[in-house]
C-alpha cells in the first residue's frame, strides 16, 4: 500500500471510530506496516473487522492477523504467480523488441516483497531451470513462503517489527 491508500483507509477508520486519534505519524506507521500488502486485501480485512462489530479501532497487527488467515494469501497462490512470471521472463530474461530491433532484459515482477524474498531463497535459476516434475521446487518455494509469512506475522504480533527510519524522530519526518 502507498501513503494515499493508507490515508483513505484511515479516513474509514476515523469514520467508524471518531475517537480514534489520527496523525501523520500514525499514517506513516500504517504505511510501513502494510507496505507488503495489496490495498484491496487490507480494505477487505478492515471490512471484516468492522463487520465483526469491534468496539475499538484496529491496530495494523489486528488487520495483519486477518490477512494471515486469508485464503487469498496462500503459498499455492504465490507459487502460481512465480510460475507465471518464470514463464513470462525465463532465466535468460532477454526479449527481442521488434520495434527498436534490440534485445531487452526482462525483470521478474512480483505482487509482494515476501514472494520476491521466497524466490531469492529458492533461487531464480532453480525455479526456471530446475526439474520440478515431482513438485520439489514448488514445495521448497511454498515452505520458504510460509516461513517468511509466519516470521512477519510473529514479528508484528510481538511488536518486534520496527521499520528502519532514516531520521532520528517522527517529527523530523513530518518537518
Amino acid at each position: 500500500m502507498n501513503q494515499q491508500e493508507v490515508a483513505q483507509l484511515l479516513l474509514i477508520v476515523n469514520a467508524e471510530w471518531p475517537d480514534a486519534v489520527m496523525s501523520e505519524e500514525k499514517a506513516l506507521v500504517w504505511t510501513w506496516a502494510f507496505e507488503d500488502h495489496n490495498a484491496e486485501d487490507v480494505r477487505s480485512a478492515l471490512k471484516a473487522w468492522i463487520k465483526g462489530g469491534k468496539p475499538f479501532a484496529p491496530r495494523p497487527s489486528d488487520l495483519i492477523s486477518i490477512l494471515a488467515d486469508d485464503p487469498a494469501d496462500l503459498a499455492e497462490t504465490a507459487w502460481a504467480e512465480v510460475q507465471r512470471e518464470a514463464s513470462r521472463v525465463g532465466f535468460n530474461r532477454k526479449m527481442w523488441n521488434s520495434v527498436t530491433m534490440q534485445s531487452e532484459l526482462l525483470q521478474p515482477s512480483f505482487s509482494t516483497p515476501r514472494i520476491s524474498e521466497a524466490v531469492e531463497t529458492v533461487g531464480w535459476r532453480t525455479i526456471c531451470l530446475g526439474d520440478n516434475s515431482k513438485g520439489e521446487i514448488g514445495e521448497q518455494f511454498m515452505w520458504a513462503y510460509r516461513n517468511l509469512k509466519n516470521r512477519d506475522v510473529t514479528r508484528i504480533k510481538r511488536g518486534a517489527y520496527r521499520p528502519m527510519l532514516h531520521t532520528q524522530t517522527l517529527n523530523e519526518l513530518a518537518g
